[in-house]
């Protein structure tokens, strides 16, 4: 939803006098219907706080306003802290506290002032002591934070009782005497309704956190050293509400020295993301989990340097049956024919397939294309109905071909059952397409009846250089 205009409609001297005299007639409405206008009017997403935005504008337009803003406690309810506002975030957490009433807050902190800690430590103080509030706490920690946990670790343990979804970056800094300080504050924040947990560049965070593994539904741990890894794998297999798994790793360069147990069992996960850096082999994770339920898989690596995907499946098939995975996702490979036909052909329940900043070749497109006359239960991933390419390097005429022959009947030699053709493609941000291609997959779709989606996105030119793993 749009916000209304207000700091240019306030600017319009004739409506601010109106307003000041209390001629306008929005100024007759009742608090109620007022306060339930200005929820519409915080701009979405939250943009920073400031006093050209609401709420804060909301204070500055007349008496009847303000009361009503500050009486409207769902107003401030989203509270943006950090010292890349111009507003001290002390002064902006405080009024948020006093104004949302005993409601939940959620809260988004961009908290990093090396060069002053003495303020640093107050905002960390205020917001540590009102944690009890949070309902959703998101954004950057700063680097130090261990450090600042180690001086406070007389005020643990912190307990946030409401919180339900936590997102944080950073914070990644280790104290001296190092790894040892930490194990000492496992458990300094108390937060037993938490469902959503995104971690990021944050390798110690997991140890810190006192939760109910059996209320976790979602778990985002990206960019993972090694010893963070083994501080998390031992209670990996208490999750056993956990519905999304995925983890970056990196900094492992010898693996098969960790501890890893044989068999981390994970029943409840439908959707698991494994991507590695450089320096890491993420079979071993991988060959450790037994996640029956399936559903969802998603495989990447850097496109900077690519890897093999083949053993990576075959150690994820240890201990899991792939004919469960419905969707099948691959970011950064480059794809070869002969890598790929042992592993598609096991892929029976396939539904989706996503090809994310690859290199696919002609012969893997090909092993999707079915031989005229073979009935279609026959077919390679018989069941598939959509495929995406984003920003890959890709075949077209190849492609052309497979969508063709998954969408048409072509002339009837071709039994195929329900469910089993094309229903969409998509195509985003890939290079290469000529006229006469375009044209080509158009009339496809045209002569489909409406029953073949083709989306065609052209790359932006002015597109930014994409970071390597995004959330």
């Amino acid at each position: 939803m749009t916000a209304l205009p207000l700091f240019h409609l306030v600017q319009d001297n004739k409506l601010a006098d109106d307003l000041v005299v209390g001629r306008a007639h929005i100024q007759r409405l009742a608090p109620e219907l007022l306060g339930e206008i200005f929820l519409h009017c915080v701009p979405l997403p939250v943009e920073p706080i400031s006093y050209q935005n609401a709420p804060l504008l909301l204070l500055h337009v007349s008496h009847y306003w303000r009361d009503v803003a500050k009486g409207t406690p769902q107003l401030w309810q989203d509270a943006h802290i950090g010292h890349k506002f111009k507003l001290d975030p002390c002064l902006i957490f405080q009024m948020w506290l006093d104004y949302s009433a005993s409601l939940p807050l959620r809260v988004t902190l961009h908290i990093n002032r090396p060069n002053d800690q003495e303020h640093e430590t107050k905002v960390l103080d205020l917001i540590l002591d009102n944690l009890h509030r949070v309902s959703k706490l998101a954004g950057h920690l700063p680097h130090n934070f261990a450090i600042y946990l180690h001086r406070r670790q007389d005020r643990s343990p912190w307990h946030a009782p409401l919180l339900r979804g936590m997102s944080i970056h950073g914070w990644d800094k280790l104290p001296e005497p190092g790894l040892t300080t930490l194990r000492d504050l496992r458990g300094c924040f108390v937060v037993p309704q938490l469902q959503i947990l995104h971690l990021c560049s944050a390798p110690y965070q997991l140890s810190l956190l006192k939760f109910n593994p059996a209320s976790l539904r979602e778990l985002y741990n990206l960019y993972v050293l090694e010893v963070a890894l083994v501080m998390s794998m031992d209670i990996l297999s208490t999750f056993t509400n956990l519905q999304t798994l995925s983890f970056a790793l990196h900094g492992m360069p010898n693996p098969e020295a960790l501890q890893i147990p044989d068999r981390l069992y994970i029943p409840s996960l439908q959707y698991l993301q494994v991507a590695s850096f450089p320096r890491y082999d993420p079979k071993v994770f991988l060959g450790a989990l037994d996640v029956p339920n399936i559903e969802h898989l998603t495989i990447g690596c850097s496109p900077q340097w690519p890897m093999s995907v083949g053993p990576l499946l075959t150690a994820f098939t240890k201990n899991n049956t792939i004919s469960r995975v419905k969707k099948l996702t691959l970011f950064g490979y480059i794809t070869e024919a002969k890598e790929y036909m042992p592993w598609l052909t096991r892929f029976s329940n396939l539904h989706a397939l996503e090809f994310t900043r690859c290199t696919v070749d002609a012969e893997t497109i090909a092993l999707l294309i079915p031989e005229q006359s073979t009935p279609s239960e026959l077919w390679l991933c018989p069941l598939l109905s959509t495929v995406t390419y984003e920003r890959s390097d890709i075949p077209w005429p190849a492609v052309i071909k497979f969508v063709e022959s998954r969408s048409l009947s072509l002339g009837g030699n071709i039994v195929a059952a329900d469910g089993v053709l094309l229903s969409e493609v998509k195509f985003d941000s890939c290079e290469g397409l000529a006229d006469e291609q375009r044209s080509q997959l158009l009339q496809l779709r045209d002569s489909s009846s409406g029953t073949l989606v083709i989306t065609i996105k052209d790359k932006d030119p002015n597109e930014s250089k994409d970071r390597f793993y995004t959330n």
